[in-house]
């Protein structure tokens, strides 16, 4: 698989990381989003935007940098997180309270986007 195959792919599991971290905005699951830096999660939003609006502009130099240094800091957070059972029960069920869909826990959100 050639190199410019794969691009689209880094991308579109880029972007899809940036949506699950907007949904656990709207559901307003304010103690998983505290073991994250607000900076982190808006510049990944940031880069979402940019990859959306200008694909075939998207500077590689920047999606590798946060390939080697931004997701490797949101697996260790997401571990932290994950690793905190209390914590993501009494998220969800605040979460649930507040409209979010019961059928997608957010452990699932980390595990099959995040920590893929």
């Amino acid at each position: 698989m050639s190199k410019e195959s794969k691009r689209p792919a880094i991308l579109m599991h880029l972007t899809a990381i940036a949506e699950q971290f907007n949904k656990l905005k709207q559901t307003h699951a304010d103690d998983i989003l505290s073991g994250f830096d607000d900076r982190d999660i808006k510049g990944m939003y940031d880069v979402r935007t940019y990859i959306a609006h200008d694909y075939e502009g998207v500077n590689l130099a920047i999606v590798e940098w946060i390939i080697r240094n931004g997701l490797p800091k949101f697996k260790e957070q997401c571990t932290l997180i994950i690793k905190n059972p209390p914590l993501l029960r009494m998220t969800l069920k605040r979460a649930t309270k507040r409209g979010a869909h019961p059928a997608t826990p957010l452990r699932d959100i980390f595990c099959n986007t995040i920590l893929a």
